[in-house]
This record gives C-alpha cells, structure tokens and sequence, in this order.
C-alpha cells in the first residue's frame, strides 16, 4: 500500500492562503488625494455718470436751432438729459416745444463698474418712461441695426432716438469711462401740443459672449 504524502499539498495549500491573505493586505493599503477648488466670478456692470473730475456735468445736450445769433428768433426748443436718481444704468431726455425735424444731440459718458470686459451692443430703448397723465405713447417703435447686427437706435412714428456708432462693439475694462453720443430727431407724426417721454440704457454684454464679431 502506498502513502501519498501530503505535505506537498499542504504546502501549496498553505502558499495559497499567504499569497491571498498578503493580497488582502495590500488591497487595505491605500491613499486617498482630494482636489478642492474655489471659483470666484466677476461681474458685469456700468453705470452713467452725474459728474467728471472738477465737478462738471458728465453730459449735456444741444438742439439744431440757432442761438446768439441773428436767426435766434428761431430759438424756441429746449433739451435736456437726466440720470435716474434710484437707478444708474438709466438716462431720460427731455424735449420741450419741439416739432417735425427738431433734432437734437446729448453727449454723455458711463463708467465700467464690473470687473469683466465687456463689449457695447446694444441700445434699450424705454418708451414712456415715467410718462405722466394725459402723456402721448410713442407708437410702432423698432429697434435699428448696427452695421455689426447689434442694436444701435430706436425709430418710432414719433421720432428717432440713435446712438453714434463709433463704440458699438468696442471693447472695455473695469474703471473705463465711455463717451457716446444720442441723436434725437422729431418727426412729421408727432402731434402739436403733445408730450412724449423715453429713457434709455446702454446695454454691455461679457466680451467672450458677446453677439459682436
């Protein structure tokens, strides 16, 4: 009768067991790295400007109409522009004793507040702001396109209201301060004895989603 040794079995078996407990154990063994991050956004922002340096008026507005001169009989119209007291990014434009081709040109200047650039290209034209009672509405206001495909004006039945178009699409940055220029024309439809009202807003788009080419 022969004898099977087993300790060759118990051996392998014995390896088996080591080999699977030492995998174990180098399984638990192990690190963890963690990445944490913080994003901060900036912000997009401007607003129109009361005053310049020295204290002077950040804007002004003139009319067609002749003044000091031997045609000043025909001085009759009066334009005006005002910042919003509660709210910055607003500018409203006052006409008075106006009529059919009375054309008018506000100069005004806002200040980049945000912290991202930013791109002009649009202009937000707000009828009857502010309207009182008995006010007319502007009628069949549309907006008019920038070479660009931004707005750049408002014509309404009434009157145009349009912005120049040298910044459209310019490009600027926190603390920049911004000139540009309203041109205001009355027209034909506009009725005798009547008072329209409008404000406006500039609107300032994040430069890398900007519709500007």
């Amino acid at each position: 009768m022969k004898h099977i040794s087993v300790f060759p079995f118990v051996m392998i078996t014995a390896a088996l067991v080591i080999l699977v407990t030492m995998g174990i154990g180098y399984g638990l063994w192990f690190e963890n790295l963690s990445l944490a991050g913080t994003i901060e956004t900036g912000t997009v922002g401007a607003e129109f400007l009361e005053q310049l340096d020295g204290g002077l008026l950040a804007y002004e507005c003139h009319d067609n109409e002749y003044e000091d001169s031997s045609f000043a009989w025909k001085d009759v119209g009066d334009v005006s522009m005002e910042i919003d007291p509660n709210d910055p990014t607003i500018a409203y434009v006052t006409v008075e004793n106006a009529y059919p081709l009375y054309a008018a040109d506000c100069s005004f200047k806002y200040k980049i507040t945000g912290s991202v650039p930013v791109h002009l290209e649009w202009f937000e034209f707000i009828p009857d702001y502010n309207a009182a009672p008995g006010d007319a509405s502007l009628t069949n206001c549309q907006p008019l396109q920038a070479s660009s495909g931004t707005s750049l004006g408002t014509t309404c039945d009434e009157l145009n209201a349009t912005l120049s178009d040298g910044a459209i699409c310019s490009q600027y940055h926190s603390g920049d301060v911004v000139p540009n220029n309203l041109q205001i024309v009355i027209k034909q439809p506009a009725e005798e004895g009547t008072r329209y009202t409008f404000a406006f807003k500039i609107r300032l788009n994040q430069y890398n989603e900007s519709a500007c080419p």
